[in-house]
């Protein structure tokens, strides 16, 4: 069964139907669960469903689901929704409607991945049983063969049966060639790991040799690099690990590929010791949080063992006992807790005796930069000295610093219920409710302070609305804020950002006028030139920009390049793309930047842009006559469309003269033609001669030129030229059948 070729078929029903944002949908959901773009899978799914259900196709639906179960289950290991939603999607797979769906089969995957999440090893027998049972309904034609093959073969590795679990990789991968089909990608992980947890690292790195990785997603690609550096690492062979190791990767990781990483990083520490630093530990103790928030209990005690080991290792032995009570708090949730309690009990018996504290004095003498030398010092100063008010703001300081951010929350708020009168450690509280986006405690704190803070309560309140993009309720606590304590700066200039947000642009400026008279870094200027450019006040943008440093002649809007930036514009599915323009105002970009064919038409579109750089420059450019920064900007909307959509040219180079003719014919109807090709690009015209120079391009054609008439100046200006060159893009929109087959099968002879 060709899961692929159905999923393509439905696509274009869909389109032929009318449906076309469900078949986008359709479409992209794929893509974005493999870039990691897990936001707009969340997003997306939901819509896509509603409209499968309002068509009545629950294949579709099947479909869907089973992409969200794979975005959360096997990307991020969640399964906070996904163990609920995708035992409903099982049972709705395999009713009267879908039995028969493609995709129904995948979910027996997403079952088996679930459980896999939520407790590997405690759920190993169910899991060989659910995927033994899928495998005889299958057979290795089907893409699904060789996911719940992986699926099986990780149960025997859970379940520490490491040779059969070799013995069974061997196999499947052998059924699958002998259908002529090489992509087991799946599969060799799983072999791997089976050698090398036979200690076989030798057979694993042989095999990491052989196996091809081009068809691999980026993500696999990232996954089998660490996969290597391992192998490589735990034989001994340091230089080759590091070589293929790939990087400071940790921020791109999903949580599917945290022990991955760790495994690699504890291989390396063999022949580096030094590897085993804080940094580390910080870094695990964030895969801890992010597992523990998504449900994966055997993942967190295994991640919270292995940091507590790795930070006797280098002598931090509180942050060591800090960990293994994590690792504690889950054994009650295990279904097989025996191996983690006594790993749990091993560690324990390996902590010395709690060191005896030094004076509060001497321990913030002492305080340097290495968060876990400062909580060994300063947790024996704390339990001495409770109502220290410096000692505690600095053990909460290490507490957050280390990742431990609860415990500096549960420290903070003992000492302000205890010691009302300090606003430093208030002020720092509320400061760290709003990073960990704790509403409850902080609306609970709102409540319970005296009355002369409960205004900075409420600030800190609309802060954490203002990260959640959640504006109403960031409007009501900013107001509130005012109301108990008026004229504060820090909250009108966030009243009025989200003033913006909700609509109330007038209201907006009305305060940045006021804010940007008396400032001094001129920030609320920025914000100003955005309100005003939406409200179409280009006196007030001209204002704004004299006073932080422009200089543009005339009246009305600015429209003077001056720069290049790059804007990220979201498109169709909520994906940010990131497009290069002219600057032409402080705030606003124009798209110079042509996209490719089938993507959003953004050339030459005029866009408003947060003017608060994503890439702030690192350091002063040393050569400002040779400085190469592009800042990126967020766009806040797109002001005017340029108004064109893009064609392509493929075929073989003419030379440069007959490419300007052809480009000055298509000027006189606003054609842009964009040669995007170099002399690299080489192509066979007949078989036996030398390679020629390739020719591809874009065009991009305004939306009100009718494309009959592009077509005919096209085929006007390619008329002389004396060797093959396709637009099918434009005859498959003309409907010219005939002519289309010719060039393709140009196409295909050109290899292009």
């Amino acid at each position: 069964m060709d899961v692929w070729a159905w999923v393509h078929e439905t696509e274009e029903e869909l389109r032929r139907a009318g449906h076309e944002r469900l078949a986008e949908i359709v479409n992209q959901l794929p893509s974005l669960v493999s870039e990691g773009l897990h936001a707009q899978v969340e997003a997306l799914t939901p819509e896509g469903v509603a409209l499968a259900r309002g068509i009545d196709h629950a294949w579709v639906e099947v479909y869907l689901r089973h992409w969200l179960a794979q975005s959360r289950i096997l990307r991020r290991r969640d399964v906070t929704q996904g163990m609920d939603e995708v035992i409903r999607l099982l049972d709705f797979a395999h009713g009267e409607q879908t039995a028969n769906c493609p995709q129904s089969i995948c979910v027996s995957q997403d079952v088996c991945a679930a459980y896999a999440v939520l407790d590997g090893p405690g759920y190993g027998e169910e899991r060989l049983a659910v995927s033994a049972e899928t495998l005889a309904r299958i057979d290795p034609s089907w893409p699904c063969f060789h996911c719940i093959s992986s699926e099986y073969a990780d149960a025997l590795l859970d379940l520490g049966r490491f040779a059969d679990a070799e013995e069974f990789c061997r196999a499947q991968i052998s059924k699958a060639r002998l259908e002529g089909d090489g992509d087991h990608d799946q599969m060799i992980f799983s072999l791997i790991d089976a050698l090398s947890r036979q200690d076989r690292h030798a057979d694993a790195v042989a095999l990491v040799e052989t196996d091809p990785v081009k068809s691999m997603e980026p993500y696999q690609k990232r996954r089998f690099s660490l996969y290597a550096s391992r192998e490589y690492a735990l034989l001994g062979r340091l230089d080759k690990a590091l070589e293929v190791h790939p990087g400071d990767v940790v921020a791109e990781l999903d949580a599917a590929d945290f022990r991955h990483w760790i495994q690699a990083e504890t291989a390396l520490m063999k022949s580096q010791p030094e590897r085993n630093d804080a940094r580390l530990g910080r870094t695990l103790r964030d895969f801890f949080c992010t597992l523990r928030a998504n449900g994966a209990l055997y993942d967190q005690a295994d991640v919270a063992l292995t940091a507590a080991r790795l930070a006797l290792g280098r002598g931090s032995v509180a942050v060591a006992t800090l960990h293994l009570d994590e690792a504690a708090t889950v054994l009650p949730r295990l279904r097989n807790p025996e191996p983690i309690a006594a790993m749990l009990e091993q560690l324990r018996a390996r902590l010395p005796e709690p060191a005896v504290g030094e004076s509060e004095a001497v321990a913030l003498e002492s305080l340097g930069d290495d968060a876990e030398r400062n909580f060994e010092v300063l947790q024996p100063a704390q339990r001495a000295s409770p109502d220290n008010e410096a000692v505690t703001l600095a053990l909460c300081r290490a507490y957050r610093d280390l990742g431990f951010i609860e415990h500096a929350h549960r420290e903070l708020k003992r000492f302000v219920l205890s010691h009302p009168d300090s606003t430093t450690a208030f002020e720092e509280l509320m400061r760290a409710l709003v990073i960990a986006g704790d509403e409850a405690e902080l609306v609970a704190m709102t409540r319970a302070v005296p009355e002369k803070l409960r205004a900075k309560a409420l600030f800190y309140l609309g802060r954490l609305h203002v990260r959640r993009h959640s504006w109403p309720e960031a409007e009501r606590a900013f107001e509130e804020s005012d109301r108990c304590e008026p004229g504060v700066r820090s909250v009108k200039s966030n009243l009025s950002i989200v003033y913006r947000e909700v609509g109330r642009c007038e209201e907006s400026l009305a305060l940045l006028d006021a804010l940007a008279e008396d400032e001094t870094d001129r920030s609320d200027d920025w914000d100003r030139m955005v309100v005003a450019t939406l409200l179409g006040r280009h006196d007030k943008v001209r204002e704004s920009a004299r006073r932080i440093g422009f200089t543009f002649d005339g009246e009305g809007p600015i429209d003077d390049w001056y720069a290049y930036c790059d804007v990220r514009i979201k498109d169709t599915v909520g994906r940010e793309v990131s497009y290069r323009c002219w600057r032409i105002n402080p705030v606003v970009g124009r798209v110079l930047e042509i996209p490719r064919p089938g993507a959003p038409g953004r050339y030459l579109d005029e866009v408003l842009f947060e003017p608060s750089a994503l890439n702030p420059r690192p350091e002063p450019p040393k050569d400002p006559d040779n400085d190469d920064y592009v800042p990126e900007f967020r766009a806040v909307k797109v002001l005017k469309t340029g108004g064109y959509r893009t064609y392509d040219l493929d075929g073989v180079y003419p030379g440069e003269a007959a490419v300007d003719a052809l480009a000055a014919e298509l000027k006189k109807l606003r054609v842009v033609l964009s040669v995007r090709s170099s002399e690299t690009y080489q192509l066979r015209v007949r078989e036996g001669e030398p390679t020629v120079r390739g020719l591809y391009a874009f065009l991009a054609a305004p939306t009100d030129v009718p494309t009959s008439e592009v077509c005919r100046a096209l085929i006007a200006g390619v008329s002389a030229w004396t060797e093959p060159v396709t637009f099918r893009g434009l005859l498959e929109e003309l409907g010219q059948s005939e002519e289309l087959a010719t060039q393709q099968r140009i196409a295909e002879q050109l290899k292009l």
